[in-house]
């Protein structure tokens, strides 16, 4: 916790006011009525300023450094509207005035930045009708943004006064970062520009169609991945510009509002004060005058830039399909090779077949006539034959005929199989058990019902063994399955992702 205090009476400074740890003690002694009786010169204690600064914390995104008393006490003391709370909570942009009123005697501002893993600002603002003693509190800044936010208010000391000028400083270092961010992805995408080397600028060659490879200067996974980051980023910078640009428009329409409401009132009252907040006002406007143009270029940039990073990610996309058409075409060239060897294989086997056949009856001749059945050195008159020999034919007929109806009933499963596109094992179980106890005695008639008719064969047996089952039809299915009751909305606030 930290916080700038700024005292001066009438003298401008260009110190950067020094950021100190917070004091509790601090509160103690400041309250809102204390400004607010009129004095004769409502030029006195128009400089002086009160704001205090909370850290960000990465541990609970909207947590406040303060315990509940000390918080009370602090939105008390220093008159910070109520609309600071959803403001903190909730992450929406907004920028909201709050007139003074009964409940709260001083006016107030609320400025929330886009939810952001960083520059996730929330201002409150108070000041007194006269505009003297503003006080606030901005929460979710960091160390470097603290400095930063010291050295823009000592360059407008001229402004402290202006109840606008912390708006406004927080506006012109939300465009800061968003432009160091944007020039930042561009430089990214200048770089993808040149991986692809598919681009308008000099001095660099084309690509070559025929050295599409994945190499450390053409590695696509990562610059597809880089492409679609920057687009992301630029997509949420655009949005961070444009609540900007409404930040702006709203303040300079209550800076418009003042300067009607200071001209409004009694020339007593306003002594000299109405020249220097006229003063003020216009080096405010004409700060925001800037910042719009810095918003709209920085617009037409990112429009830029996400036009070109949508047209490498499709030449990113480009260069992939090209290589790998090229590597089809290897591979189908490589294909027809091994088909080219797998013929000359299949040639080669052919021939070993047909060697095979021409050799086969010569073998089979020798061996049947080499067993022992055959006594070729019988004397005359006596049988070459044994008598045994039937024993030979008793085994090797019922052995080939089990043989060949196996190879028969594994050949016309094989071409079901195959009739149906493969699918065989999608047909259910009992559709097989059903079929196999009907046809168990003779399998030559073994078939099955067409798949077209098997989901309503199977409600009509379902229907059989079940009669109270009774067809539902579509309409109903879909009435019945309406929801009866509606989900009641959770009383919850939601935030987005912090980018």
């Amino acid at each position: 916790m930290y916080h700038i205090c700024i005292q001066e009476d009438n003298q401008i400074s260009v110190d950067i006011p020094k950021i100190e740890p917070f004091d509790i003690g601090l509160l103690q002694s400041t309250s809102p009525h204390v400004d607010m009786p009129p004095r004769s010169d409502p030029l006195q204690d128009s400089n002086k300023m009160t704001l205090i600064l909370c850290e960000a914390t990465t541990a609970v995104a909207s947590s406040v450094p303060f315990k509940k008393q000390v918080f009370v006490m602090l939105m008390k003391r220093l008159g910070i509207p109520p609309g600071l709370f959803q403001a903190l909570f909730t992450g929406t942009p907004k920028s909201v005035y709050y007139g003074a009123g009964d409940n709260n005697p001083r006016a107030g501002f609320v400025l929330r930045a886009p939810m952001s893993r960083s520059e996730d600002w929330t201002l409150a603002l108070s000041w007194a009708p006269d505009f003297r003693a503003l006080k606030g509190i901005v929460h979710g800044m960091q160390r470097h943004e603290m400095s930063r936010l010291a050295m823009y208010i000592g360059d407008t000391r001229a402004e402290t006064a202006h109840p606008m000028n912390i708006p406004v400083i927080l506006c012109e270092m939300l465009i800061e970062s968003d432009s160091n961010g944007v020039k930042g992805h561009a430089l990214e995408l200048y770089q993808v520009e040149l991986s692809t080397t598919y681009h308008g600028y000099p001095g660099n060659e084309s690509a070559d169609p025929d050295n599409l490879t994945t190499s450390p200067k053409q590695n696509f996974e990562e610059m597809t991945r880089s492409l679609n980051t920057i687009i992301s980023r630029l997509a949420f910078h655009e949005m961070r510009i444009h609540a900007n640009g409404v930040f702006a428009d709203q303040i300079m329409e209550r800076i418009r509002l003042i300067n009607e409401s200071m001209r409004s009132r009694d020339p007593d009252q306003r002594g000299s004060w109405l020249p220097r907040l006229r003063s003020m006002s216009e080096r405010v406007l004409e700060r925001l005058y800037q910042l719009k143009i810095e918003q709209r270029a920085l617009l037409l940039e990112i429009s830029c830039n996400q036009k070109i990073a949508q047209s490498q990610l499709e030449i990113v996309y480009n260069l992939v399909a090209q290589r790998d058409n090229k590597d089809n075409l290897n591979m189908a060239t490589i294909s027809t090779d091994i088909a080219k060897t797998t013929k000359d294989d299949s040639s080669a086997m052919r021939t070993i077949a047909v060697m095979s056949i021409a050799f086969l009856p010569g073998t089979f001749v020798s061996s049947f006539f080499s067993m022992d059945m055959f006594d070729w050195q019988a004397p005359k008159g006596a049988s070459v034959l044994s008598f045994r020999f039937w024993i030979y034919w008793a085994v090797t007929a019922p052995l080939t005929l089990v043989v060949f109806c196996i190879w028969f009933f594994w050949l016309r499963v094989h071409r079901e199989h195959d009739d149906q596109g493969g699918q065989i094992g999608t047909v259910p179980r009992t559709h097989y058990i059903r079929a196999f106890r009907e046809q168990s005695s003779t399998w030559t008639k073994w078939a099955k019902i067409p798949r077209k008719d098997e989901e309503k064969q199977a409600v009509e047996d379902e229907q059989v063994t079940n009669p109270s089952i009774v067809a539902v039809p579509p309409e109903s299915v879909v009435r019945s399955r309406a929801l009866t009751s509606q989900v009641a909305r959770a009383d919850t606030v939601l935030q987005g992702p912090r980018r």
